[in-house]
Formats: C-alpha cells, structure tokens, sequence
C-alpha cells in the first residue's frame, strides 16, 4: 500500500490515516478508502475512480466498504481485448503473471464479460461499449454522468491526458499511450500478432458473445437517443 500511493506522490495522505496496528484486511480497505477520500478533497473534488480490471470480481466487497459506489463497465470486443490482453500479459510478464496463451486470454475475457452482464439493469452499475466511448464520446459520458450522479464538463475530454500523468506510475509501461487522442478506427494489434489460423480461431471464439455486445451497445445507444 506504501509503494502505491508513494508511485504517484501520495505517501504522505496515506500516513495521515495508517496504522501500525492494520492487522485486518477490512482495516487496510478502510484506510485505502480514507486515504482516496483526502486527496479528492484536497483537489476540490467530492467523488473519485479506482480503475483496476479485475476488481469487477469483487463488487460485492467494494459496495460493502465504499459508500455510493457507481460501477462502470466497459465491454470490449473479444479480438481486441485479447489481443491487448496477450501483448501485456507476455511483454510484462512480471508484473501481469504472464506468460499466457491465446486461450487463457479468451477465457479471462469471456469470464469479465459474463460477469459484467450479470449486472444489466442493476442499479449502482452502469454499462456502456469501448465502440460507444470512442465514436460517442460525449453522449456517452453524459450518460454515465447521469447514472453516476455528477455532472458532466467538456474538460472530461479535454484534460484526460493531463490527469492521466499524474495517476499513472512510473512502472506501468504499458499504459504510456493513455494520453494519446482518442482513437476513431479499430485497433491493428490483433492483426500484427496473429497468423491467418489464430485470428480465425479467435473470431470464431468470441463471436457469440460480441454479438452479445453489439446489442448492449443498441439498449444503452438507446437510452440517449431523443423521441
């Protein structure tokens, strides 16, 4: 806990509230909590965002320990998120538990989205599709602002690569490109790794699901759409 809020220059907060004496895992959440509360305060700010994938296995401890949480999801088409997943996960081995196979990639993914649908139309969650975030983009933050309970700024996609220096760490190599421009076409990392038979496979694999998808993306396309 220590070497994460000291990656991004928040050792100090974290001290304010820790304890010698955190002997609890619930201790050690409370005080992670307490911790995130004081620097959004510190900036002005009244609400703040965890982004760790594989908390979305952990929804229920996090609704437990954390007043008014708001859980977005992101779903994401099976070939590119496995072809992102596979790239880290086997380029950074040691700080993702890699080496992985295509396999293993797919069955993570498919596992992350079947858990995510489990929760359509529950509320304190709200699902939307990376092709929504990318082509409609300011719609569809306003509609997670909406669900969200705060209210949405143009800055939001002005500033996000500003901000996005200051939180993420020096060791996390493989999101250096999260300040780039929001991107309009389709990611060509799928392509570059894979042969002919592995695309092929993969497709097949993840089709039933992405379709899944495409029609999650018309039920929340919808929800901003004007009579």
């Amino acid at each position: 806990m220590e070497s994460y809020f000291n990656g991004f220059g928040a050792k100090t907060h974290y001290d304010n509230h820790a304890s010698p004496l955190m002997l609890r895992a619930v201790t050690v959440c409370r005080t992670f909590i307490r911790t995130l509360d004081d620097l959004a305060r510190r900036k002005g700010s009244t609400l703040w965002l965890e982004k760790t994938p594989r908390h979305l296995h952990h929804i229920a401890d996090i609704e437990s320990l954390v007043p008014e949480t708001h859980v977005i999801h992101l779903l994401r088409r099976g070939e590119d998120t496995i072809a992102s997943l596979y790239h880290a996960m086997n380029t950074y081995e040691e700080k993702w538990g890699g080496p992985v196979t295509l396999v293993e990639c797919y069955r993570r993914w498919k596992h992350d989205i079947e858990c995510s649908l489990e929760y359509v139309g529950e509320p304190g969650h709200t699902l939307v599709t990376y092709e929504q975030v990318v082509n409609r983009t300011e719609s569809t933050l306003r509609q997670i602002a909406d669900d969200a309970g705060f209210a949405y700024e143009p800055s939001m996609t002005e500033d996000y690569a500003e901000v996005s220096d200051e939180v993420i760490q020096s060791d996390e190599e493989w999101k250096e490109e999260t300040g780039r421009e929001i991107e309009r076409s389709r990611s060509t990392k799928f392509q570059q790794l894979f042969d002919t038979d592995e695309q092929r496979e993969i497709a097949e694999r993840v089709q039933p699901l992405n379709e899944v998808i495409r029609n999650q993306k018309a039920v929340s396309a919808g929800k901003n759409e004007t009579p």
